[in-house]
């Protein structure tokens, strides 16, 4: 990234006019840097970041052109998107609710859920119906969590 951003503001092989290495500069982003953290072992967000990088990339470095007659301008607009959606995609990552097992905030439990739960936990339904639970569904999160351990 760096070695391409050299490229784009014409300090390595400078010249007066558009050459080359000034194209490879603004693109390089998208031909080396994407496509190789695409390559390795990430997780789904991270991928999914990279897959809209690598659209949204080429769509700047042709429009802005348009605009702004400036390698160096497009290649900071490449930098900007870059980390800016990796930063959104990180951030998406971190809730907090996914890092846990069970839900703590008790209103937001529906009795989907639990029953999504119970299959989850190979508990039958059945064993917690003649408690009359289901109304409540922090008293049947606690059961699940007995009938859990008592197995």
């Amino acid at each position: 990234m760096l070695l391409g951003g050299a490229l784009s503001f014409n300090l390595l092989f400078p010249s007066t006019e558009p050459d080359i290495w000034r194209l490879m500069g603004m693109w390089s982003i998208w031909m080396f840097t994407i496509p190789s953290l695409r390559a390795r072992d990430c997780s789904k967000n991270e991928k999914e970041a990279l897959n809209y990088l690598f659209l949204v990339i080429p769509l700047l470095n042709i429009i802005i052109p348009f605009f702004l007659k400036s390698f160096a301008v497009v290649w900071s607009a490449d930098i900007v998107a870059f980390f800016g959606i990796s930063v959104g995609y990180k951030e998406k990552t971190r809730n907090p609710r996914q890092a846990r097992n069970f839900p703590t905030n008790w209103p937001e439990l529906s009795n989907e859920a639990l029953l999504a739960l119970l299959h989850n936990k190979k508990i039958h339904p059945f064993f917690l119906e003649d408690e009359g639970l289901h109304s409540n569904p922090k008293e049947l999160y606690v059961k699940i969590k007995e009938k859990k351990n008592h197995y």
